[in-house]
């Protein structure tokens, strides 16, 4: 996902309900692997877990007008993981910013530390519980996204390969 500048629609951008839904629309239901018209599915999805977007609707109290900004509602990810499709998340540690208005008033109360891992964090946990079992990874400042992306991936493909005749 890109935006042309910063401040794009007011950063108002991240509206999990919208693009959980349309993944869901795009994405067939997983197989059983045993063919390519019965490949399995694998959802790779890499966040820091806040939602921003200018919807009405928010598992949070709205901070003003229809703006939603809390942490990704983890049953989002229930319909996709129901029809078979696993899903990889990889948690952008949320980092504290403690001079910063906006993230002390809109992100701390839901990014309790210690950090990186963020056992305490709602927003980490939330992106734990839209994983698939066994498919939450958190990347800090010093850890690669690449090589959690590829980590992931090679466990799944290690859990799915078939060789058919």
């Amino acid at each position: 996902m890109s935006i042309p500048y910063q401040g794009y629609a007011n950063d108002t951008i991240t509206n999990y309900p919208l693009i959980f839904n349309q993944l869901s629309a795009t994405i067939p239901s997983s197989g059983n692997g045993q063919s390519q018209s019965l490949s399995r599915k694998l959802l790779l999805f890499v966040s820091d877990g806040m939602e921003d977007a200018a919807i009405s609707t928010c598992a949070q109290p709205l901070l003003s007008g229809p703006r939603c900004q809390a942490p990704i509602d983890a049953s989002l990810c229930d319909n996709l993981k129901s029809r078979g499709i696993t899903i990889a998340a990889i948690y952008t540690t949320y980092l504290p910013i403690p001079s910063n208005d906006w993230y002390v008033n809109t992100v701390a109360p839901f990014n309790q530390g210690p950090f990186s891992p963020s056992p305490n964090s709602k927003v980490a946990q939330a992106m734990k519980a839209c994983a698939s079992t066994g498919y939450y990874q958190e990347v800090g400042p010093t850890d690669s996204i690449a090589a959690t992306l590829n980590l992931l991936f090679n466990q799944f493909v290690r859990q799915s390969a078939r060789i058919t005749g």
